[in-house]
């Protein structure tokens, strides 16, 4: 990888620095499409993404040693400003394209606080970020992604690495806006060139295309139909590989199918895989679902972990691995070592042994809370003789609104965490996230004790005081033991106990809630008014 060095000399001309601008950026092996690796720099004065190396291969061409040695030295704000000879920089364009370069959106992604839509790009993002459908968004990758709205990318020693744009003097914020020009210049130039970038939701090399180097490529959808003459890093959603990869791959999908060729090894983790195609070293997967078709090969050796896994292909080496489902049609030129998981139904004496145990923590629970506070055990089971049907409804309700609950706390917290960092109040973050944790956790506890151990004990003594009055202190204890026996017993038939319990479920919550919710204050007792005695 390149890094800074000396200012190179500009005798030759720009002819000359026009080639070896080029030839600057024709060293990267690596085509960058959504990855940012840092550039090796052990004798470099600052170390910087190798994307934005190479865009200032361009630049550096544009120097003069003067220009060079200042901006090594942290005098100017961007490189940007040096892109300005368009005859030169086109040259070096067509050169770039030639041996196949691409572009990043990152490069404008870090100029984003120059845009005119700034405001209303950062509108849409917060719109986005404050979706509930986004179950866990990072803090920090949030206020990041926010902020750069609002900044932009410094290379001199006055700012830090992110300016923020609404403070920077005029004169400054001028030059700041003159390399943004240049760089969309530069880009429009680029693709009028024939340059491509590489983003969206699907990458595709396609079948006349050779990229000469790694790739490295992350979308929705990776299609490599054409020929990648060196390693493939890929993480995606689903990832096609028909054409060549000569060195090895790695990748990281939903789904990923590998009908062509593959000269190293394949390392691959996704939830559904096939190989219809040739790998000449070694496989290693871990998928929920394999399949290694009839013209499969695998060179050397296949280990996998997966769910399942269909081995219908030849492998030239051995085979290790495990799965609850093994299938081989194939051939195995080595050794063949598969551990298969079985997963056994249980016998009669394990559903037995399980009703037991349940029976005894259950009925320890429920004894403990109607020794030391009865009435949240006699209350339920009231209630729930008297309105069963009542009960079964606001149970319904209350899974629902529990689900609600704890959707809204995850709401709430997030703008609120957001709103925080907006207004740089970033210390009060990890506080209300704090908050939001403590709330979901109590939440969730109160919903298992009532679900899993308070709706059995109520449902539970209900059905034993249908057989055993409770008038007294010995019949209630009588009543819930024999009924939670009846719970248990119900709950632990193969496949209809489900829906029991679920019933189990929904009738002791609706009852628990009902007989819980807070009462309206009972209207103040009317004295009767003083008669007289009749007189005879």
């Amino acid at each position: 990888m390149p890094y800074w060095g000396e200012p190179r000399r500009q005798e030759a001309g720009l002819a000359s620095s026009t080639q070896s601008g080029a030839e600057n950026i024709a060293r990267h092996d690596v085509l960058l499409y959504l990855a940012w690796p840092f550039a090796d720099a052990p004798d470099a004065d600052l170390a910087i993404p190798t994307f934005e190396w190479q865009v200032f291969g361009y630049t550096q061409a544009a120097m003069s040693p003067e220009d060079l040695r200042d901006f090594q030295q942290g005098k100017h704000l961007t490189w940007a400003t040096f892109v300005s000879d368009w005859g030169g920089q086109d040259q070096m364009i067509r050169d770039t394209i030639a041996r196949g370069g691409y572009l990043n959106p990152t490069l404008h992604y870090e100029w984003g606080g120059m845009s005119a839509r700034a405001k209303e790009r950062e509108l849409e993002d917060y719109a986005l970020l404050s979706s509930p459908e986004l179950v866990y968004f990072p803090k920090n990758i949030t206020g990041s992604l926010l902020y750069k709205h609002r900044q932009i990318k410094n290379f001199s020693g006055r700012y830090e690495t992110m300016v923020w744009v609404n403070r920077l003097p005029e004169e400054d914020r001028k030059q700041f806006e003159a390399g943004y020009k240049n760089v969309l210049e530069f880009t429009k130039r680029f693709v009028q060139l024939g340059g491509k970038i590489q983003a969206g939701g699907q990458i595709t090399i396609s079948a006349d295309e050779t990229v000469d180097g790694d790739l490295y490529a992350s979308g929705g959808r990776v299609l490599i139909e054409g020929s990648v003459d060196g390693d493939l890093i890929v993480a995606a959603g689903q990832v096609t590989i028909s054409g060549e990869v000569s060195g090895d791959v790695m990748a990281s999908a939903g789904a990923v199918d590998i009908s062509g060729v593959i000269g190293g090894d394949a390392r691959v983790a996704a939830g559904q895989s096939s190989v219809s195609g040739s790998i000449g070293e070694d496989l290693f997967i871990a998928s929920g679902q394999t399949t290694v078709s009839v013209t499969g090969e695998v060179g050397e050796d296949l280990v996998f972990g997966s769910g399942r896994m269909a081995m219908n292909g030849t492998v030239g080496g051995d085979v290790l691995g495990a799965t609850g489902d093994y299938d081989r049609q194939g051939t195995v030129t080595g050794t063949e070592n598969v551990t298969i998981r079985d997963v056994e139904a249980p016998t009669t004496a394990d559903r037995i042994l399980d009703a037991v145990q349940r029976f005894i923590s259950l009925l320890l629970v429920a004894a403990l809370v109607l020794w030391l506070a009865p009435r949240y055990v006699e209350e339920p089971t009231l209630m729930l003789r008297q309105q069963p049907w009542a009960s079964l409804g606001v149970g319904i309700v209350g899974v629902v609104a529990f689900g609600v609950l704890i959707f809204l706390v995850i709401l709430v917290a997030v703008l609120s965490g957001i709103g925080a960092g907006l207004v740089g109040l970033s210390d009060l973050v990890g506080a209300i996230v704090f908050a939001a944790v403590v709330a979901v956790a109590l939440l969730a506890f109160l919903f298992f004790f009532a679900a899993v151990l308070g709706a059995p004990a109520w449902v539970g003594m209900a059905l034993g005081s249908i057989a055993l009055s409770m008038e007294s202190v010995a019949r209630r204890w009588a009543a819930l033991v024999i009924g939670l026996v009846i719970v248990v017993a119900l709950t632990s038939i193969p496949v209809v106990g489900v829906w029991i319990g679920l019933l189990v479920l929904l009738f002791g919550l609706g009852a628990a809630i009902l007989a819980f919710r807070p009462h309206r204050t009972a209207p103040a007792p009317v004295e009767p008014t003083p008669v007289s005695p009749t007189s005879v």
